[in-house]
């Protein structure tokens, strides 16, 4: 279950393994159509791999939270955060 990857990575302190856990819960929301849900991990994961330094992480946190916010009929914020998506695929591509 990705609630015990997190914890998991909670007491090892590994933060880049907590981010991944918070993007596989945030995945696991979208697919029980809890968009709230799924918008606060991805966010947590967004924190995580900026602070990390992940870029390909903060790609996948991005097209994450657009897809969510396209299915909330959010369309504006969805291609915000599409924007950032191709920003951030781009840049982790050099």
């Amino acid at each position: 279950m990705p609630s015990d990857c997190k914890e998991q990575s909670k007491e090892v302190g590994d933060r880049a393994g907590k981010g991944t856990a918070y993007g596989n819960l945030g995945i696991a929301y979208q697919s029980y159509v809890d968009f709230s849900k799924a918008i606060k991990h991805h966010t947590q994961r967004l924190a995580i791999a900026k602070e990390v330094g992940d870029r390909a992480g903060e790609g996948r946190a991005y097209r994450n939270l657009g897809t969510c916010h396209m299915h909330l009929n959010e369309y504006l914020k969805e291609t915000c955060f599409v924007f950032m998506f191709v920003v951030k695929t781009l840049l982790s591509a050099r």
